[in-house]
């Protein structure tokens, strides 16, 4: 399994970083991928707008 870890505010760097991983996990054949966000102070629509953003094939379960 695969973990990320997000800290501090959501930004585009940010989302590039959890799109690597997400590219990462594929090459590397995991089998889960947790990511763990601790983001006060965000938004809750930019948290939303980077979990739509995991394609529907990628992701059998996600919760925000």
């Amino acid at each position: 399994m695969l973990v990320t870890q997000v800290d501090g505010t959501l930004t585009q760097v940010i989302e590039n970083h959890l799109e690597e991983g997400l590219r990462v996990g594929e090459w590397e054949r995991h089998a889960a991928h947790l990511i763990e966000m601790d983001i006060p102070g965000s938004s809750l629509q930019s948290t939303r707008e980077i979990v739509q953003s995991f394609s529907p094939r990628r992701s059998r379960s996600l919760r925000v």
